[in-house]
């Protein structure tokens, strides 16, 4: 058997057929029903329909066109994109000057080299390459023949039970290794066989035939000028319609068209160089502005923790204790510990995700409400250090007929410590709490009690907002 490239290949010997070598023919069938005939004959068809795929791969790689030792070299990519670029724009300015005659131009050029210089980049142009040859069952023959080796003493009738679960296992890893092998073979014949339908690329020397046959369309085809000298004379003698400048139509040399088609690729090039640089610029400097004047990073953090909470399902009982998980990074310090500010927006990201599963940021969107922080208080027990983690436990304590209460916990994960707590007063505009916990629940909702310290922080806001209420004067203003 010969392999695509010409050098021999030597068929591995299967399990079956080592063992055959040393078992005697009169103990061969007992051998062949200890194992299991069901179990030896899968393994031999499976080995069989194996040999059958890697002939059939080994003479479909002699038949291809590019299996023998005269490869041609491919085409250099750098200076066939420049001769591809180059037959472009000399066909643009062929059809630019042909005017109506560029059509019937084109077609009398190779469609499929044209079609490629004109920029079908999309297309997949490609070289027929060669899949691997795929020489299957070297592991598994020395595999199985060190195995074979090693119970060969065995391999008898008065001994075969010692090791025939151990022969078993063997069929059963190669029946599943010879499957693998076969779907192996299937995919390389599958590769090879779309290499085959896929269209070849035009050469590098089929791209300069274009570019020379275009070149002589292009003497034909001149540009129209008017010479400098003719121009200026016309100027200085007056504005008179007798005396204005001619456009003439002369033939230029073939070596004035291929300077001109040149000076006009580098220009065309130079101006997309320079279109690029200003959308990049144009985006540095939205970018530049856009977070300059917003808080981008904030938003972006709010939208991510609401998807996520999205996706993490909904919770029922709306007074439940959510928890969201953190830890400090280089973002949040200020002396290798957390900045204060930091544990208030950390706790809006933390009441997003718990309004978002549990209800009630839908209930409000509903509602045609809106909510507001109206006050928090927050209490620091233990810095959270610098890579140190943290569960930020989320709760709505009670309502009233104004606001919602939350309570906010940070506890470390290291020692499970409540690091930080805060009370948040969180407002409703529009519509009320009842309103809300009847819409999510169906039914009436009676309030929790207020615990007694939330109760003397909500004594300190009424007070506090009485005071300034009368302070600027609204009292007077109300009666």
């Amino acid at each position: 058997m010969q392999s695509p490239d010409g050098e021999g290949v030597s068929p591995d010997q299967s399990l079956w057929s080592l063992i055959q070598d040393h078992v005697s023919p009169s103990e061969l069938p007992q051998i062949h029903s200890a194992v299991g005939h069901e179990l030896v004959d899968r393994y031999t068809e499976a080995y069989a329909e194996m040999e059958k795929w890697q002939r059939i791969l080994q003479d479909y790689g002699t038949g291809t066109p590019f299996s023998g030792h005269n490869v041609p070299l491919p085409d250099p990519p750098a200076v066939k994109e420049l001769v591809r670029a180059e037959v472009g724009m000399l066909l643009q300015t062929l059809r630019e000057r042909a005017g109506r005659d560029g059509e019937e131009l084109m077609s009398h050029y190779k469609p499929e080299t044209v079609s490629y210089a004109v920029g079908h980049t999309g297309r997949s142009y490609s070289r027929l390459s060669q899949v691997d040859d795929h020489r299957s069952g070297s592991r598994g023959s020395t595999y199985s023949n060190q195995e074979v080796e090693a119970v060969k003493v065995n391999l008898n009738v008065d001994g075969i039970e010692q090791v025939v679960d151990r022969l078993k296992s063997l069929f059963t890893e190669e029946c599943e290794a010879l499957k693998q092998e076969i779907k192996e073979l299937q995919r390389n014949i599958w590769t090879k066989t779309e290499q085959d339908l896929k269209p070849a690329e035009p050469t590098l020397g089929e791209l300069k035939e274009l570019r020379k046959a275009i070149q002589k369309d292009l003497v034909h085809y001149p540009v129209s000028y008017t010479p400098l000298r003719e121009f200026k004379t016309s100027q200085r003698s007056g504005c008179g319609a007798s005396h204005l400048p001619t456009v003439t139509n002369r033939k230029q040399p073939s070596g004035t068209c291929d300077v001109e088609a040149s000076s006009h690729l580098q220009l065309t090039l130079a101006s997309k160089q320079q279109a690029e640089m200003w959308w990049v610029l144009w985006l540095l400097g939205a970018l530049l502005a856009l977070f300059s004047s917003l808080d981008v990073w904030y938003f972006l953090r709010a939208g991510v923790v609401i998807l996520r909470a999205w996706f993490q399902g909904p919770v029922f009982d709306i007074t439940a204790e959510q928890t969201v998980s953190g830890r400090v990074t280089f973002n949040d310090i200020d002396m290798c510990h957390m900045n204060n500010a930091r544990y208030l927006r950390e706790c809006d990201f933390a009441r997003f995700s718990l309004y978002t599963r549990n209800g009630v940021f839908k209930a409000v969107r509903a509602l045609r409400g809106n909510m507001v922080v109206g006050a928090n208080t927050i209490r620091y027990r233990r810095a959270l250090c610098i890579g140190e983690g943290y569960e930020l436990r989320s709760r709505i304590v009670t309502w009233d007929d104004k606001a919602f209460y939350l309570e906010q916990r940070f506890v470390s994960t290291k020692d499970g410590l409540v690091c930080a707590v805060m009370y948040c007063k969180q407002t409703v505009i529009r519509t009320t709490p009842e309103q809300i916990m009847q819409h999510l629940c169906k039914r009436k909702v009676e309030c929790p009690e207020f615990p007694e310290d939330l109760q003397h922080w909500v004594n300190f806001i009424s007070a506090s907002s009485l005071s300034l209420r009368a302070e600027s004067g609204l009292d007077e203003k109300n009666k």
